[in-house]
């Protein structure tokens, strides 16, 4: 998207990176000033929210998190979310 607003449109690129930088989410933003790259940017979105990395961050988190609150878990429990 900005490759191609650099090109055809670069007030609208800007105006659209001050909205980001000034705390705009991006789909709200995007469909204010570009509508037209809506359909492209909500997929790369949910790819990157459920790609195996975030999950296996958060998940990493959590059981970290499990173990700090469940002292009562046996040793074979507490290994496994080690």
């Amino acid at each position: 998207m900005s490759r191609i607003l650099t090109e055809t449109d670069p007030q609208k690129l800007k105006k659209i990176a001050a909205q980001l930088g000034g705390g705009g989410d991006v789909v709200t933003v995007i469909q204010a000033n570009a509508p037209e790259f809506l359909p492209q940017i909500l997929p790369l979105l949910g790819a990157a929210g459920t790609s195996p990395a975030t999950l296996g961050n958060i998940g990493g988190g959590l059981a970290a998190d499990i173990y700090q609150q469940s002292p009562q878990l046996n040793d074979m429990q507490r290994a496994l979310i080690q």
